[in-house]
This record gives structure tokens, C-alpha cells and sequence, in this order.
């Protein structure tokens, strides 16, 4: 009850809490204002037009878009939360109940985090613990992840930490642009394991990294297939994270601790 409420006064506020996800369960996220409809119309309240939001403007351009190897954090307490969030989210407000709601709850219990956003805004505002990140959409609408999200998804195994973390770059690039990228993790051998990595664009799903991987013998892949080929001598192997019996991965912001 207590999270529909936050839910309920964002939309009233014109901000919005995205979700807040505990450990072992998460609420997720809605269309908001469908909810709102809803919940007028089961309350049996006469409905009115819905408020107009602007379209979000904060896009970040394909042209020169950087991924990062970790995704920057702040801490954050009462007294600087609304500051961090409105950097984030500007159309936010500084004294909507969402936030003020938040930095009463600080620190989050562990394993918790909530996303504060905007419908006039891509960008959401994460806090887990004390630490903040702002997490970014190109102007493809694809989220823009940092490298070390695709930790624990299909990884590489045996080459050094540098090169992964390229690897990695080059493969959530691929994702901010087109939401979707398939690679070639290819062997000394001539074999391959031919990956597939996606992003869920649906109303439920839209937070969710999806990948998959299959083994490919020497002369069974084409390189031109693939956006990505990557070789690398050290190259031992492929390991695969599944969640639930699923290559999906929701919770990819790692948090300093």
C-alpha cells in the first residue's frame, strides 16, 4: 500500500516514482496513466482529461555518445537528494512528495532501490543504500548502460579485465543505438559462441537486458553475420548468468558499496 501511494501522489505532483524494488520481489513499473484511469474508475470518481505532458528533451545524441565503464554515483542524504535528483530529472519538483517521501526513507533498507522519474523527462533517478545514479536514454530510446551491466549476462572468460570491459563497450554502444546487437565470441579454433543481446521495449519490460548464446563449430558462422566478431588469444570460454531459467538481467546498475 505503501508503494501504490507514492505512485498515486507522483502522478498528482507530476512526478513520478518509477518503481521500488526489494530483494526476492519487485513491483513493475506501469503505464502510469492508465493506473491513474483505473484507479478513478474503480473508486467510482468522476474522471477528467488527462494533464499534457511536454516530450521528454533530454535524449542523449547519438553523435559522440560515450559509454563508461561504471556508472557514475553520488551519495546522497536529506539534504542533498532533492539536488541530485532534480540534476537528474529537471522537471522534477524540489518539494514533490516523492522526493520528500524518498529522503525521509534514507538510508534504503538493503537491497531495495527506487527510481524517481518524469514523464517530461528519459532520464531516472536510482538510489539504492545512500548512492545515487542517473540512468540515460538515447535519442534511439534505448537506455545507455555502462560496460559493467553486462557482468553476470554472457561473458567472456579467460581474457584480461581491460579487454572485457572494451568488449563490453563496444557491445552497450551497440545497444544504446539499435536495442539489440548480435556477437561473435570467436576461438583460435575457428568456432565461435555466437551471442545475442537485446532490450525489452515492452510496457513490463522495459528496464530488462535479454541475451542468449549458442556454440557454433568452425566453418558453421559467418563473421558478417555478426555487428561484433571479437577475438582474442586468451579466449577460454563463454559463461552464461541465468535468472528464473532466463538470460535477462533487470537489476544491471551496479552500486558502489
Amino acid at each position: 500500500m505503501a508503494a501504490d501511494a507514492a505512485i498515486f501522489h507522483g502522478v498528482a505532483g507530476l512526478d513520478l516514482v518509477l518503481f521500488s524494488r526489494t530483494q526476492g520481489s519487485m513491483m513493475q513499473r506501469r503505464f502510469l496513466g492508465m493506473w491513474f484511469f483505473s484507479f478513478l474508475l474503480l473508486a467510482g470518481c468522476e474522471t477528467t482529461q488527462p494533464r499534457q505532458f511536454a516530450s521528454p528533451a533530454d535524449y542523449v545524441p547519438l553523435e559522440g555518445l560515450r559509454i563508461e565503464s561504471h556508472l557514475p554515483v553520488v551519495e546522497v542524504t536529506s539534504s542533498n537528494l532533492a539536488e541530485e535528483a532534480l540534476k537528474c530529472v529537471p522537471t522534477l519538483h524540489i518539494t514533490s512528495k516523492s522526493i520528500q517521501q524518498l529522503a525521509g526513507k534514507l538510508p534504503l533498507a538493503a537491497g531495495t532501490t527506487t527510481v524517481l522519474g518524469h514523464a517530461s523527462s528519459a532520464n531516472q533517478f536510482m538510489v539504492r543504500g545512500t548512492s545515487s545514479a542517473c540512468l540515460r536514454r538515447s535519442e534511439a530510446r534505448h537506455v545507455i548502460l555502462a560496460a559493467d551491466a553486462l557482468l553476470d549476462t554472457v561473458n567472456p572468460v579467460g581474457v584480461s579485465p581491460d579487454v572485457q570491459d572494451d568488449w563490453y563497450k563496444q557491445i552497450a554502444l551497440k545497444l544504446a543505438q539499435s536495442g539489440t546487437v548480435k556477437v561473435a565470441y570467436a576461438y583460435s579454433s575457428g568456432a565461435a559462441s555466437a551471442a545475442t543481446y537485446w532490450l525489452g521495449m515492452g510496457q513490463h519490460d522495459g528496464g530488462t537486458l535479454y541475451y542468449t548464446y549458442e556454440f557454433k563449430k568452425a566453418g558453421a558462422w559467418e563473421p558478417s553475420a555478426y555487428g561484433l566478431v571479437f577475438r582474442d588469444r586468451n579466449l577460454a570460454s563463454i559463461s552464461e548468468t541465468k535468472r528464473g531459467g532466463v538470460g535477462r538481467k533487470s537489476d544491471f546498475f551496479p552500486f558502489r558499496r
